[in-house]
């Protein structure tokens, strides 16, 4: 049987919301070629799979992932709009289909908005480790467009940070409504990595413009000459960085002891984000209030310091070991944030003479060796 043209994409998609700490949603859908077939809704992308029978097994039948594997996805019935260049009252092809059909896409188009079913991903970092081994091993049928392959790249760094235990606590303000004179503070959780905010903008700027076009179905985001609604690229990988540690910390078995240790503290909350978690625990954990917000950002400061307020970065050097051509050593390294070419090895700092320390300390700043330890941890 002759392999079908098929191209997986997928997209990070907020969710329009009342509520301050709204939620967003991984959808996955499948984009085939143009069916010849008239379309009984206009509004619906005609190249597209929406087969609602065959969508349910798809993760199983087609990407011939595991009963466990599909059921760490929670996938359920997930639709959304896309805003897409169009001509002649059908949207264009993404490039991949495109090179795959042979079509040529023309130079002049509108921008229309489609809506596209697909399948909501409740836990993504894993299905997208998933379809990230599956691309290395499946064969030419496989095939990805670059907004999926985006988000596969993007969760294989965040799981790194989570690998390495580099995500605090935090708390979000919801400003007071009219009436209203106290604003309201949620908790949750958020990645602190050192090279977290460098990540966030790097990756923003090889984000696929199609990712910042997506939305809530129905809702009106193009003119027909242009996208007048685009989504910030930074604030999409940040939601979704944060929603994805919620979710890990939400989804871990603390013990009943453990969460009754810390009493009914916003913390306490914090780590038991569920209802059933909560009532199990036998907790009923109050939210963050003002004394809470300055002692969490007295003790972010000082795990934080490093990070912000220093003038080094941590790394580590593989050297080839003297008179013995088949042994290499790990030395770790500091640098200079302001002149990476200025480093010392800490392995020549802690016998150092202390005139020379202050030297150095005046390019790393101050409080340089308690940063140094909180970095290694």
């Amino acid at each position: 049987m002759e392999p079908q043209l098929e191209i997986y994409h997928g997209t990070w998609i907020p969710r329009p919301a009342k509520g301050f700490d709204n939620a967003g949603q991984f959808v996955f859908w499948v984009e085939t070629p143009v069916n010849g077939k008239g379309n009984s809704n206009p509004g619906l992308h005609p190249s597209h799979l929406s087969d609602a029978e065959r969508l349910e097994g798809f993760l199983a039948s087609d990407l011939k992932l595991s009963a466990a594997a599909v059921a760490a996805a929670c996938p359920e019935p997930g639709g959304f709009s896309l805003t897409m260049p169009s001509a002649d009252g059908m949207p264009l092809p993404s490039i991949e289909m495109a090179q795959l059909s042979g079509k040529y896409l023309p130079d002049e188009f509108d921008w229309s908005e489609w809506e596209i079913n697909g399948i909501a991903i409740g836990h993504p970092l894993s299905f997208l480790r998933e379809l990230q081994f599956l691309s290395g091993f499946a064969g030419a049928e496989f095939r990805m467009g670059q907004d999926l392959k985006f988000w596969i790249q993007y969760a294989q760094q965040l799981r790194a940070m989570v690998r390495q235990h580099q995500f605090l606590p935090v708390m979000k303000c919801s400003q007071p409504k009219k009436g209203r004179s106290q604003p309201i503070y949620v908790a949750g959780w958020a990645p602190a990595d050192s090279l977290y905010e460098r990540s966030l903008r790097d990756f923003a700027a090889a984000m696929p413009g199609m990712c910042t076009l997506v939305g809530k179905a129905g809702q009106t985001r193009t003119n027909g000459k242009s996208p007048v609604s685009v989504l910030d690229r930074t604030d999409l990988l940040r939601q979704f960085s944060e929603q994805q540690i919620d979710l890990l910390v939400s989804g871990t078995p603390f013990t009943k002891s453990f969460l009754k240790r810390l009493k009914n503290s916003w913390f306490a909350g914090a780590l038991a984000q569920t209802q059933d978690s909560r009532i199990a625990a036998e907790i009923e954990p109050s939210g963050p209030d003002e004394a809470d917000v300055a002692h969490w950002h007295a003790w972010q400061k000082k795990i934080l310091g490093q990070t912000r307020r220093s003038g080094f970065s941590l790394g580590f050097r593989l050297s080839q070991d003297d008179g013995n051509d088949h042994r290499w050593r790990i030395g770790f390294v500091v640098s200079c944030n302001e002149d990476p070419s200025l480093s010392v090895d800490l392995s020549d700092w802690w016998p150092m003479p202390e005139r020379r320390k202050e030297d150095w300390q005046k390019r790393f700043g101050r409080q340089f060796e308690r940063n140094l330890l909180v970095s290694l941890g």
